[in-house]
């Protein structure tokens, strides 16, 4: 390792200064070839030279070159972190569009900064990765287009504050796509539920309901067809007390039940536990 690290770094400096670029290309290459090779077995030291290599290419070479880079080094847990989150910060979305898709070595942190400051191509890079905090999907819904907004709503695996469910109710308002796909999260707060159903388009409602085991189909959901949906805004309580009677009457036939998970935080909303038997979209009046 030492003699190749020689051997990279005087080369290196031999490509930046009078090389051409397809020079700098074969030395980016070389480098890049060098640490996938080995990079189940450097350790945080060797990972570093690497780095510092990778770093001083990024800041000479051309795009397209970095591109091939951003494309390799983008799905290694351990790649370069320096490399990783320059090519992040890149004005080309097609540099860092790979590891800002991808790369497991940005943090939440650098995630939040590119986020508030880079143009839409990086917000939709950004909005489709596993896992995403709150912190980073509010600045997704805030400032993120149509394209972004709805790739967030589909991301499962993403996690979205009160404000961001209620950035995503508000713009599903006029959207039908969005307002399926905003109904279908797992964590969506139970009156935010009821507020996009309330709004929704009776076909988007249709759809919704339609999710919920057999026992509610469109026979039991005939007591409240879309005129009287609305009609649940006024006068819940009723209402509510129908649904819920109706469901008590078939758990004791059949010996199911129907849960709601209730947060222990006050600061939290309860939402439905989807994972149940049943999946009911009209809540106990206590809720709200």
């Amino acid at each position: 390792m030492p003699a190749t690290r020689s051997e990279l770094l005087d080369e290196l400096e031999l490509a930046i200064q009078g090389g051409s670029a397809e020079k700098r290309l074969q030395t980016l290459r070389r480098v890049t070839d060098l640490f996938l090779g080995g990079a189940d077995s450097f350790n945080d030291e060797q990972i570093g030279v690497f780095d510092d290599v990778l770093g001083h290419l990024i800041r000479k070479i051309e795009a397209r070159a970095l591109i091939e880079l951003s494309v390799r080094l983008a799905p290694i847990d351990n790649a370069p972190i320096e490399a990783i989150r320059q090519l992040a910060r890149h004005d080309a979305i097609a540099v860092a569009g790979p590891v800002l898709a991808e790369s497991a070595r940005l943090t939440t942190a650098d995630l939040v900064e590119i986020a508030k400051t880079k143009g839409q191509g990086h917000l939709l890079a950004i909005s489709g990765r596993r896992e995403l905090g709150e912190t980073v999907t509010d600045i997704l819904l805030e400032r993120g287009n149509r394209q972004v907004v709805h790739i967030v709503a589909s991301n499962s695996t993403s996690s979205l504050s009160p404000n961001g469910h209620a950035l995503l109710v508000k713009a599903a308002e006029n959207d039908d796509i969005l307002a399926e796909k905003a109904g279908r999260r797992l964590d969506i707060p139970l009156h935010l539920l009821r507020e996009l159903l309330l709004k929704a388009t009776e076909a988007v409602r249709a759809r919704l309901l339609a999710l919920a085991p057999p026992v509610f189909n469109r026979k039991s959901i005939e007591p409240f067809p879309p005129w009287r949906m609305r009609s649940i805004a006024r006068s819940p309580d009723r209402a509510i007390s129908t649904r819920h009677d109706a469901l008590l009457s078939y758990s004791r036939r059949t010996g199911n039940s129907a849960k709601r998970i209730s947060s222990s935080s006050p600061k939290q909303t309860d939402t439905w536990n989807w994972s149940q038997p049943f999946r009911c979209f009209v809540p106990r009046p206590s809720i709200f």
